[in-house]
């Protein structure tokens, strides 16, 4: 297929955007797969549809990948139905890719959150939770070793993240995010990083009990179905309660992120000081994501648009100060 239509012909995608049906893969992780277990595709000049570049079962070479990049690519594409195959291969060369001082912490990040996000959406909807808890447990630890070193930014990350709402994708953005806050406000820091990082991939764990059709609505919820996703705090709270290995604060963040600061949120309707510091800071960021996210019945806003709608909830929703820290760490994605 490249003999036919040329590297020089592709054009960039953004690794960001899930286009219908295709799901962009980093370059640079497919460099460390022997054989990718899925069709290939790009995106070229002049056309709408998905190329063909290579079919399943075949190693992308360095000197394809180098070619690629030089002509402005920074990933291919993979059906949806294959994407599980290519995450699992990703996932088990992981802790060496993000080990190599030769990839930046932004690519480090493509990578991480490629890799995990087909495995955190299967384990999400397996019976018990411990698969799931286990991967937030390595997933944490890899965040906080790139955010920690100060090297990777907001900037970074939204840059190369998937910004798919629906996807669990979603829960590994708002980790790195609150990661970046707790260093930046001092909420954290050490191996309290970490545990907040677990947190905030747990969040939405309830979820899992909210039919599909009401998560996936091309539109907004109905009474009963927004009550429906209201139960989500409470149902992932319970499924972990009894847990050895999740502990109180990361608890009140699966508990209490939708709580607001002036007593109108859920499940309780708490106040203020009230609720855990920890849920604060997640629910400034979880907000952020979430605007910023596709939805499948409005697009995504823009980062200053995000920015806007956060410092109106400043004060009532969320808390002032986190609000107005997150956004001044904004400034550099306007």
């Amino acid at each position: 297929m490249r003999g036919q239509m040329g590297v020089s012909t592709v054009c960039e995608m953004p690794v960001g955007r899930e286009m219908r049906g295709l799901v962009a893969v980093p370059l640079i992780a497919l460099r460390s797969v022997r054989r990718v277990e899925a069709d290939l595709y790009v995106y070229c000049m002049n056309s709408q549809r998905p190329v063909l570049y290579q079919r399943a079962g075949t190693r992308l070479t360095g000197d394809q990948a180098d070619a690629l990049e030089a002509a402005g690519n920074r990933c291919l594409y993979v059906c949806v139905g294959e994407f599980n195959r290519v995450g699992k291969q990703l996932l088990a060369s992981l802790s060496t890719l993000l080990e190599n001082d030769d990839i930046t912490p932004a690519e480090r990040y493509g990578v991480l959150q490629t890799a995990v996000s087909a495995e955190v959406e299967h384990a999400v909807k397996l019976v018990h939770c411990d698969r799931f808890v286990k991967l937030s447990s390595d997933v944490a630890r890899h965040i906080r070793s790139l955010v920690e070193s100060r090297q990777l930014l907001p900037h970074d990350l939204f840059r190369i993240a998937r910004h798919d709402y629906h996807t669990f994708a979603h829960v590994t953005n708002v980790a790195s995010y609150a990661v970046m806050l707790a260093l930046q406000t001092g909420l954290a820091d050490g191996d309290d990083l970490e545990r907040l990082a677990v947190a905030a991939m747990l969040h939405d764990l309830g979820k899992r009990y909210v039919p599909r059709h009401v998560l996936l609505k091309p539109g907004p919820l109905n009474p009963s179905e927004r009550a429906l996703i209201e139960t989500h705090t409470q149902r992932g709270y319970e499924s972990l309660l009894h847990r050895n290995d999740v502990d109180f604060d990361q608890l009140m963040v699966v508990y209490q992120h939708h709580e607001r600061i002036d007593g109108r949120g859920y499940p309780v309707g708490v106040t203020g000081e009230e609720i855990h510091p920890w849920a604060q800071l997640i629910a400034v960021v979880d907000v952020f994501d979430a605007m910023t996210g596709t939805r499948t019945y409005r697009r995504a806003a823009s980062v200053a648009q995000a920015r806007d709608g956060l410092l109106k909830r400043g004060g009532t929703h969320l808390n002032q100060e986190l609000v107005e820290c997150w956004t001044s760490m904004l400034t550099t994605l306007s």
